[in-house]
């Protein structure tokens, strides 16, 4: 029987129509948003991962249902299907008015349904290497005022500059498929107001790259946002900076922050096309395997909005009822991705490889729904944004850190 890996790639826009608009405070999209699906075969053994340019697919049970829609159109077991936000903070949200909340899904449903159907009819054997280099456009957000720590633009704190890049290549050599992993929010348009004060929506950062990589490449490029609870675009155009005074004031760059989003997706583009093309690389000859493990964290209330409005200085955390975790897992011979609903930031992240069984270890945040912050004492301490949004108590990050070690372990070809 032959054992190598086959995969199939699809991309196709999301084709919302005119009558759609306005919607989520959007009066328009400037460029288009995607839907896109890498298969994996071999032998008995199949799964997927649909990427949408979506800030998220909210109630989740629409993210289940979605989830099994994928799943049954590519024949692989639902829980070997993973759907992923790639986070952008700059397109609509599910409407809440119900007849616009129709059109929102089918419009998803549709372009997830030829996408699906491209990776089945481009399924074909390919070797995979693991290529890593690295892009300096993801900054920290944590930004500390006179008023206490909140979300800004800061450069002198830790980022992980780390782009990684699974590259499935046909027999002829040419990429079939990329899949590329790095720590940054599709935020350089989030909240941005133009002259005319409207708003418009955008595949932002990641997007516009990913265009722009799949037109060099010749291939689906595909984006996993990794720990990037912490990170920011170096650049945007609309976010808070410090006055004289040391507190928070709010910048727009109205259309000027086009010139910024074709900036840094430029560069991201040429940072994942080097990546890619970079001689040295790791082959991840194995076998294909999926798994999931869920948990329960202690819980919290998340910061409640009849309270002043972030930043502060104090506040009582209120532990609540158990919430459950699960955590997915592919491995591909010595590289394993694993996925959770969380948002990381990078502390987290950078203990969980330097533990990790892997050679490789790969995030992916946003899998199969969301489920706010896996926050640090750092964070709980100096209430920042994921200390007060996050749905779990402190000490969280400890424990999914134990669960991950122990959940890649037994996923780790060699246990």
């Amino acid at each position: 029987m032959d054992s190598s890996l086959s995969v199939g790639a699809g991309v196709h826009t999301l084709d919302f129509p005119p009558e759609y608009f306005p919607s989520d405070g959007y009066a328009d999209l400037h460029d288009p948003l995607h839907a896109k699906v890498l298969l994996f075969r071999q032998e008995k053994v199949s799964g997927a991962i649909a990427t949408l340019e979506l800030p998220s697919v909210r109630p989740w049970e629409l993210t289940d249902e979605l989830r099994g829609f994928c799943a049954q159109l590519l024949s692989v077991p639902y829980d070997h299907l993973w759907l992923v936000m790639t986070h952008n903070l700059s397109a609509p949200h599910v409407p809440t008015d119900s007849n616009k909340r129709v059109l929102h899904m089918t419009v998803l449903r549709q372009a997830l349904g030829l996408a699906c159907a491209q990776a089945l009819e481009c399924l074909q054997p390919v070797s995979v290497a693991l290529h890593q280099g690295q892009c300096r456009i993801n900054v920290n957000r944590n930004v500390e005022s006179v008023d206490g720590w909140w979300v800004g633009i800061n450069p002198r704190r830790d980022s992980d500059p780390t782009l990684t890049a699974l590259v499935f290549s046909k027999r002829d050599g040419s990429p079939a498929a990329v899949l590329y992993n790095y720590a940054i929010k599709s935020s350089v348009l989030e909240n941005v107001t133009m002259s005319n004060g409207e708003h418009y929506a955008s595949a932002d950062v990641t997007g516009a790259a990913g265009v722009k990589a799949e037109a060099r490449l010749g291939c689906p490029v595909l984006f996993l946002m990794s720990a990037a609870g912490d990170q920011v675009p170096c650049k945007k155009g609309n976010y808070l900076e410090l006055d004289s005074q040391g507190h928070f004031q709010a910048i727009n760059l109205a259309e000027q922050s086009w010139q910024i989003l074709d900036f840094l997706s430029n560069i991201l583009c040429d940072s994942l096309c080097q990546t890619v093309n970079c001689s040295s690389a790791r082959s991840l000859n194995g076998k294909l395997r999926f798994a999931q493990v869920t948990f329960p964290c202690p819980g919290q209330v998340s910061y409640p909005k009849n309270l002043p409005e972030p930043p502060v200085q104090h506040y009582h955390y209120l532990k609540s009822a158990d919430e459950l975790l699960t955590l997915w897992g592919i491995c591909v011979g010595e590289c394993a991705l694993l996925g959770v609903k969380s948002e990381v930031t990078t502390p987290t992240f950078r203990a969980l490889q330097s533990e990790s069984p892997f050679p490789e270890t790969l995030l992916a945040t946003l899998v199969n729904g969301g489920q706010g912050y896996i926050a640090t004492d750092f964070d709980y301490d100096n209430f920042t944004y994921p200390g007060l949004k996050s749905p779990f108590y402190r000490g969280t990050d400890r424990i999914f850190l134990e669960k991950s070690k122990s959940f890649l372990r037994a996923l780790h070809p060699e246990d």
